[in-house]
């Protein structure tokens, strides 16, 4: 059980020297290697919870924190280290940290020994050569998956051959694997069963497992005809799940020295075969599943629709069984399924109207939907133009989320019903022509917009963003087709033109539609050099200080003035509100300090920065 977790104003951290490992030069932005330095330990409470951690040594330390608040502590035990590729040991009388003490807290650590295994067959005594060791998991509670350091080692934690010589165990892995707890392998042998061992690595000495024949078993199921009529008989995939209910197998371990306890056997939980076989018999379609290298015991087998994109895991048949060893056995799965979850085939069906007869691009998609939010579970459809159908495909029972997109525009809620087998048709609006005109009575705004981003408002959300041109001649002036009859007109809040509530504008049904845009609150900003106004140069920017969560970008423009009164910079602003500006260093002149400004809305202000030239 882990010790609760605390912030860390409330650790009392330990600085503790490490010994005896290699150190090799820190890196940069904690990108640490396979050669790094790293220790594990194991915090230990009164109450006999614990907390196991790892740490890279820096510079020949770590730091070591406990949560004082939350329990007393019992006990610092000391596991296993590792550095340039090699497994290390705590050294004699370093296997705990002290509690208390006056001086420096050490760690002294030694090379550890080499935990070595032979594999036998259990009948003739003789090794097996050939055969494969797995790393399966370990019991350290590391999450080193999350480790870029180990991202490409795993794969290495295999071993093809046996070979007639005791294997190194602790060769076959990362040395970063194991150091705070046992590994788990699984061993294979052709003809034999497979056997599940953890194993303490850096223990030492030499250990021999003896396996038996393996038996093995073959797993039918019959398509039920309902089943078969929805089109199941080979798709879509299902898994085989094997359930170890009661091992009567023995495994034996012999050690030398004795009487050690390095490898332990664990139980072998459960297997899965991605793929189950279908055939045609004489009784009628069948799935199949093979299973080899079983222990002597009691086993419960699964079928299942294996999870996919849009089909849930759903039980389908399941059977008990018991071999012997070197046994070989034909099992009869019997259905067990539940209607009400049962996939349907769905097809959809567009009818699309004239005026999208030639759209070239049709794209058709379903998402799950659970909770009231879509999902990860989706998936793209193929799509025939000529025929307007999607083919079909397995979909679990539930609510979906169905897009048609390209140069069609679709989003509604489809929901799927257990056990059919249909063609879903689907109508597409036709598109609503609209006319938007952009009008403003602000002055000294400068031009319209000559383009315009909206999008469609479908059933569920809204569509792509689309980007239209002002009619040529006519300023302000927008004409296009929308796939519905509702759109939004987007206008983000920077610039010197803003729609009068917010980024976008609703228009409901088509035809013209009059959209006012009002002026931005806007600055205007004079430099001056011993009271003379100057030209602005053009390295001059207005930005937002970092503290502005908001982001630091301001539409701004140099404007010149009338009368060659020379120029200005002109800044405008999302919204009212207070700001803090800060001005980009001109080279030559002292830095501008920052301005906090009150911007109200209509403003229309002139502000004059006094320069100062550097010394």
């Amino acid at each position: 059980m882990a010790l609760d977790v605390d912030d860390e104003a409330e650790r009392e951290p330990w600085r503790v020297r490490i010994e005896g490992l290699p150190l090799v030069p820190s890196r940069e932005d904690d990108d640490y290697g396979e050669e790094s330095p790293v220790v594990a330990y194991e915090l230990v409470g009164r109450d006999g919870r614990s907390l196991r951690e790892h740490h890279f040594v820096e510079d020949g330390f770590i730091e070591i924190r406990f949560h004082r608040k939350r329990f007393e502590l019992a006990e610092v035990r000391v596991h296993g280290a590792s550095a340039n590729g090699v497994r290390f040991r705590p050294a004699k009388g370093f296997e705990s940290l002290p509690l208390e003490t006056d001086g420096e807290r050490v760690l002294r650590y030694e090379p550890a020994p080499t935990t070595r295994l032979i594999v036998r067959d259990m009948e003739t005594g003789e090794p097996i050569e050939r055969g494969e060791l797995e790393l399966v998991r370990g019991d350290e509670p590391f999450n080193w998956e999350y480790e870029s350091i180990l991202e490409p080692l795993y794969a290495r934690a295999k071993v093809q051959n046996f070979g007639r010589d005791p294997i190194g165990l602790d060769w076959c892995l990362p040395p970063i694997l194991g150091l705070c707890g046992r590994v788990e392998f699984a061993v294979r042998a052709e003809g034999r069963a497979e056997r599940r061992i953890a194993v303490a690595l850096g223990s030492g000495g030499t250990h021999a497992i003896w396996l038996q024949r393996g038996a093995a078993v073959q797993l039918d199921w019959r398509i039920p005809e309902q089943l078969v009529d929805l089109g199941m008989s080979d798709s879509p995939k299902v898994l085989a799940r094997l359930e170890s209910e009661e091992e009567t197998g023995i495994l034996a371990v012999t050690s030398d020295p004795p009487g050690s306890n390095v490898i332990e056997p664990r139980p072998q939980n459960h297997r899965w075969v991605e793929a189950v076989g279908s055939r045609l018999e004489d009784q009628g379609p069948c799935r199949r599943a093979r299973f080899e290298g079983l222990a002597p015991g009691t086993y419960i087998a699964h079928f299942s629709f294996a999870q996919e994109d849009l089909v849930q895991l759903t039980p389908l048949a399941q059977g008990r069984f018991a071999v012997e060893s070197g046994q070989r056995v034909e099992v009869e799965l019997e259905s067990a399924f539940e209607l009400e979850a049962l996939p349907s085939r769905l097809a959809f069906e567009l009818d699309v109207p004239a005026e999208y007869v030639d759209a070239p691009t049709r794209r058709v998609s379903l998402c799950r939907i659970e909770g009231g939010r879509t999902t990860n579970s989706r998936s793209s459809l193929s799509f025939d133009r000529r025929t307007g159908r999607t083919g079909p495909e397995f979909v679990s029972p539930g609510d979906y989320e169905l897009t048609v997109s390209g140069d069609l525009a679709l989003r509604t809620i489809v929901t799927v019903g257990a056990g059919t087998r249909e063609i879903r048709r689907i109508t597409i609006p036709s598109p609503q022509p609209f006319r938007v005109r952009l009008v403003t009575e602000a002055a000294h705004v400068g031009p319209l917009p000559t383009t315009l981003e909206w999008r469609s408002l479908l059933e569920i959300g809204h569509s792509r963003r689309n980007r239209s041109d002002a009619v040529s001649g006519q300023p302000g002036v927008f004409e296009f087709l929308a796939p519905s009859a509702s759109i939004e007109v987007l206008l983000p809040r920077f610039g010197p033109l803003q729609l009068q509530n917010g980024d976008a504008q609703r228009l409901d049904g088509g035809g013209e539609h009059v959209v006012t845009l009002v002026p931005a609150p806007y600055l205007r900003f004079h430099l001056l050099r011993d009271g003379q106004r100057i030209t602005v140069p053009l390295r001059f920017k207005v930005e937002r200080s970092l503290s502005d969560s908001a982001g630091r970008y301001l539409f701004q423009e140099r404007i010149r003035l009338e009368s060659g009164f020379g120029e200005e910079q002109r800044v405008w602003f999302p919204e009212p509100g207070e700001y803090e500006l800060k001005f980009r260093k001109l080279e030559g002149y002292e830095p501008l300090p920052n301005l906090a400004v009150n911007v109200s809305a209509g403003d229309d202000r002139l502000i004059e920065l006094p320069l100062v030239v550097e010394r």
